[in-house]
């Protein structure tokens, strides 16, 4: 009976290792319902620092205390540093003496820790992005992920790594490791139960082969020039953040044009359709008279700052969107009630981002409110999937708050987006996540709703997120669809009563990125977990519960 070679025997615990990680972890979160992470999963084993990237996304939300992460972050470095550690070894190219244990251990721990702050950043902003939805953080953490990732891959391999730009076919091997990430992600969170597993053992098969590539590259390359990675590091860095700010920029400045150009149109006489439209975070009113929509409606903007006495809105500036929820809900409430007394016909609402949210959070916890149409332009698809408590307390994410601030501080420099996490606007909807993370997809009785996406907005939220009302997809970015002209023609449309033009393509476009994209999320907190949340109580409150909840909290909320 003939036996095994010892370079054979190390392969086998490599692809050992790399099936069983991914293999544990599909099967936990399959156990305690987290399905909406299982596209995480496959990264438990994958090539550094692809997995050091996965764990910072559950420490980030999973902590209750500094001390609870501290503790984390030491177990996370001793964990990954083991794995690190044999991977390498095990990895190495026959015929060549693997590095001794201890030195690569301590190179492993130092690459792990380094990798773990250079990633830190990118992963606050997604878990920024799973508490308001919004694709632009997408857009810059990911990217800004990826090149760190490109630039420091070899660090665990090489000593001295810094000093050297990592080997092209390491590049390669990231790219692919994306890709397939990605797609295994996307089947994970599709597939049947039944499939699961085997398609968790089947990345685990990639992983230790991309292990094995990425080992092979680094210690059979000879003595490379000095070229410093963190010089590379920086300009990468310094494209993707420059290139999110052009985006910025370029959606903001289409929506200024196209405001500037509704200005000059003169409106035609008030006898039509009454329509408010509510613009979204960071916007601002100077009181013009603005009409958007092709024909006869008699719009009015709503103000974020409210209505004077005689019932016709006040002039607000970016301050005044940073509201809360209930009170944003609470001055909805009163300026339909004041144009509905005006025309004397129920209204129809156009809200786009936050403005979806607030209207839809004033229509489920008014349900008698004189409205029977709501158009929801980027509206905010599952917010509050995490959470993080106010300063100078404890609880779930503590760390994610206090990154979140810096963060945000500097995001302002480059955006028009203004998400210092603990405005008045972001407290509560972080607070009453229970009350508005799945409410989009509830109904609202005697309201006509339809949901009109950016396919941009796809990459916001993990799938599989049920919508439950009519919607489309649209080819644009968050943010931009109330200063289109094509869309305002398909909002008239739909008031009219007229039948919308179908987008099937980018609808199946955008199913398909959002499967995608879900290997890159960070994993939702659930709703029973956390006791701040309170009421209603479960893993998924009804629709009822959630009006009920909405309406004692807009009742209640103080002014101001």
């Amino acid at each position: 009976m003939s036996q095994q070679s010892p370079d054979s025997l190390i392969r086998a615990r490599v692809l050992a290792m790399a099936v069983a990680l991914p293999v544990i972890e599909t099967i936990v979160l399959w156990a305690v319902g987290l399905e909406t992470a299982l596209g995480i999963a496959p990264q438990a084993s994958a090539a550094a620092p692809f997995d050091v990237f996965h764990d910072l996304r559950w420490i980030m939300v999973y902590h209750q205390s500094w001390l609870g992460l501290a503790l984390e972050v030491l177990a996370f470095i001793v964990f990954r540093t083991a794995v690190t550690t044999f991977m390498v070894r095990a990895a190495w190219p026959d015929g060549g003496t693997p590095p001794p244990l201890w030195p690569t251990a301590r190179r492993s721990a130092v690459f792990v820790v380094t990798a773990a702050v250079l990633l830190s950043p990118w992963v606050a902003l997604l878990f920024g992005m799973a508490v308001v939805s919004v694709s632009w953080l997408f857009f810059v953490a990911v990217p800004g992920a990826l090149a760190v990732m490109v630039l420091v891959n070899h660090g665990a391999i090489e000593r001295g790594w810094w000093r050297h730009m990592p080997p092209a076919r390491t590049v390669g091997w990231v790219a692919l490791s994306f890709v397939v990430l990605s797609a295994e992600g996307a089947l994970l969170s599709v597939t049947l139960p039944f499939f699961r597993i085997p398609l968790a053992a089947l990345t685990g098969f990639f992983n230790a082969w991309a292990w094995t590539g990425i080992v092979h590259a680094v210690a059979g390359r000879p003595v490379p020039r000095f070229i410093p990675a963190p010089a590379g590091l920086v300009a990468v860095i310094a494209v993707v953040v420059g290139g999110a700010a052009i985006g910025f920029e370029t959606v903001t400045s289409r929506a200024r044009l196209s405001h500037a150009a509704s200005a000059v149109k003169k409106r035609p006489p008030e006898t039509g359709e009454p329509v408010l439209i509510v613009s979204g975070f960071g916007t601002h009113w100077a009181g013009d008279d603005v009409r958007r929509l092709p024909g006869a409606f008699d719009e009015q903007r709503f103000s974020y700052r409210g209505i004077a006495p005689d019932g016709q809105p006040v002039p607000y500036d970016e301050n005044d969107t940073h509201e809360s929820l209930g009170e944003l809900a609470r001055r909805m409430n009163a300026q339909v009630d004041a144009f509905h007394a005006q025309t004397g016909r129920p209204v129809s609402i156009v809200a786009e981002s936050e403005g979806s949210l607030v209207a839809k959070a004033f229509l489920a916890a008014t349900p008698r409110a004189p409205v029977n149409e709501l158009v929801m332009l980027s509206p905010l698809v599952s917010p509050a999937r995490v959470y993080y408590p106010p300063q100078g307390r404890q609880g779930w994410g503590v760390a994610a708050g206090y990154e979140l601030q810096g963060l945000t501080a500097g995001l302002k420099l480059i955006s028009p987006i203004d998400l210092t996490p603990d405005t008045p606007l972001l407290r509560s909807i972080d607070d009453h996540a229970s009350a508005v993370r799945d409410l989009l997809s509830c109904p609202l009785p005697g309201v006509h709703q339809f949901a009109l996406f950016p396919l941009a907005d796809a990459v916001a939220a993990p799938h599989p997120s049920a919508i439950g009302i009519p919607a489309s997809v649209v080819p644009a970015f968050h943010g931009g669809l109330l200063s289109s002209g094509a869309v305002h023609n398909t909002i008239a449309l739909r008031l009219d009563g007229g039948k919308v033009p179908r987008y099937d393509i980018w609808s199946s476009v955008e199913r398909v990125v959002r499967v995608a994209s879900s290997a890159w999320q960070v994993p939702p907190l659930p709703l029973s977990l956390n006791p701040a949340w309170g009421d209603p109580p479960g893993r998924s409150p009804t629709c009822a519960s959630m009006a009920s909840a909405l309406h004692q909290w807009v009742a209640t909320v103080s002014p101001g």
